[in-house]
């Protein structure tokens, strides 16, 4: 198995909160000259330098995932299917009469269309009927390399 490199940044912290039950640092990125978010569970090891930080405001664009991304997917799931709104990034949460209806930002299709194969027979409903094409075409190409002789 691949081992995961081990990064190290500094950084200079400025809140700590949590969003769908992960605590995460926003900060700023010394060098990145920008601001980042880091997943308090992912990190291994902290030294607090004794070093002067200029105060910042913090950018609204932090308090939401993806805030930047225009376009969204909204998935209705059963029960079993709940699942995916504690793991993914989500815009809105709410019961609907045939199970619940997630919201996520859309980065991309392809990305859509993996969550919608990764929930399989749990999803109900897509909003987005180009999402839904992706993962029909990604799930048909999959079953025919599985046909194929190795």
């Amino acid at each position: 198995g691949g081992r995961v490199p081990q990064r190290r940044a500094v950084v200079e912290p400025a809140r700590l909160r949590t969003d769908a039950g992960f605590g995460y640092l926003d900060a700023w990125s010394r060098a990145r000259a920008a601001w980042r978010t880091y997943r308090l569970d992912r990190v291994d090891d902290v030294t607090v330098l004794d070093e002067q930080v200029t105060p910042r405001d913090i950018p609204e664009q932090l308090d939401t995932w993806f805030g930047d991304v225009q376009h969204t997917l909204s998935v209705v799931v059963t029960d079993g299917g709940r699942w995916c709104a504690d793991y993914y990034p989500t815009t809105e949460v709410r019961e609907v009469d045939d199970g619940t209806e997630i919201t996520f930002p859309l980065v991309s299709d392809d990305w859509g269309a993996r969550l919608l194969l990764r929930l399989g027979d749990d999803v109900v409903r897509v909003s987005d009927p180009a999402v839904l094409a992706r993962a029909r075409a990604l799930a048909g190409a999959a079953l025919d390399h599985y046909g194929e002789a190795p």
